[in-house]
């Protein structure tokens, strides 16, 4: 089959409101989707943006008010979430513990993020619920989900009743939508932090998923452009290619799968530091053709 032309398409979710960013692979720009094999279809900024095309490398970020989620769409239709929002921090919590304003929830708190995420992937993606990857680039609550411990005005919060994990972020969406392969950075470096409520939450979703869907789980690989990958038609669009740059504190050098250390060695230097999380965020590099997509959680 021959390759067919590099298609971009970018999206912006404002909760429920679709909002069409930019779509073209000509070289004058343009608000046109292309559609390979079809005329150029005219797409209105506000209006709703049409479902996914073969060959089309879409691009989709959802704003729930709650923190980063990104949906992503390969030209062979494999589909990939890069975290899930699920901060529960609120106007009444940032005024009580003075540290500022918040964005506000989108629509409002009295839909989850996940229910937001969960509804807008299965709207677009050509597999409905079915998604190929989540990747989360870190352990905050903006990008993961909160554990409700923090805050005691979710004292009551819902569990599920069968993993015992908090019905949150990744965790509650990991039961409206079912994940092929889940892919993170590790919880043991460059410290162990398997003993953080969040994480022990975390781990008990991750095994309530392996025992009844089957779920996938890995650590990411930094150099590696192999863990992931499209899983459809590959040799259709071999200009299509995602590698993983950076993951806790180890860098791709550039030559074949080899990494560099970019932290110290000593556990205890480290803990001294208390580095925040966000250095150690999970980065990768997309191409499709001569686009480059550079994505990187909260790399500072």
């Amino acid at each position: 089959m021959k390759p067919m032309t590099n298609n971009l398409c970018a999206a912006t979710a404002l909760g429920l409101t679709l909002a069409f960013v930019s779509c073209s692979d000509s070289s004058d720009g343009g608000n046109a989707i292309i559609i390979p094999g079809a005329p150029a279809v005219e797409v209105k900024i506000g209006s709703q943006m049409p479902l996914w095309q073969n060959g089309t490398f879409e691009i989709h970020s959802i704003s729930t008010g709650r923190g980063e989620s990104n949906f992503y769409i390969f030209p062979d239709g494999t589909s990939m979430l890069i975290d899930a929002a699920g901060s529960l921090v609120t106007e009444e919590i940032c005024t009580k513990k003075g540290v500022g304003t918040v964005t506000q929830a989108r629509p409002g708190w009295h839909i989850s993020s996940a229910d937001i995420i969960a509804n807008y992937i299965k709207h677009f993606n050509p597999r409905g619920e079915n998604v190929d990857y989540y990747l989360n680039s870190h352990t905050h609550e903006d990008h993961m989900g909160s554990w409700p411990e923090k805050y005691e005005e979710y004292a009551d919060f819902p569990k599920h009743t069968e993993g015992n994990f908090y019905m949150n972020g990744i965790a509650k969406l990991g039961t409206l939508l079912n994940f092929t392969k889940i892919i993170d950075r590790g919880y043991t470096l460059p410290i162990n932090m398997g003993t953080d409520d969040r994480i022990k939450d975390y781990q008990r979703f991750l095994k309530w998923s392996m025992d009844t869907k089957g779920l996938i789980y890995e650590v990411a690989k930094p150099g590696h452009d192999d863990q992931i990958v499209m899983r459809y038609n590959p040799s259709a669009y071999p200009d299509f290619k995602i590698r993983i740059l950076c993951a806790s504190g180890y860098a791709w050098t550039g030559n074949g799968y080899d990494t560099r250390r970019t932290i110290p060695t000593s556990k205890t230097e480290i803990s001294k530091a208390s580095p925040d999380e966000n250095i150690f965020s999970v980065a990768l590099m997309m191409d499709f053709g001569k686009f480059n997509l550079f994505t990187a959680g909260d790399l500072q």
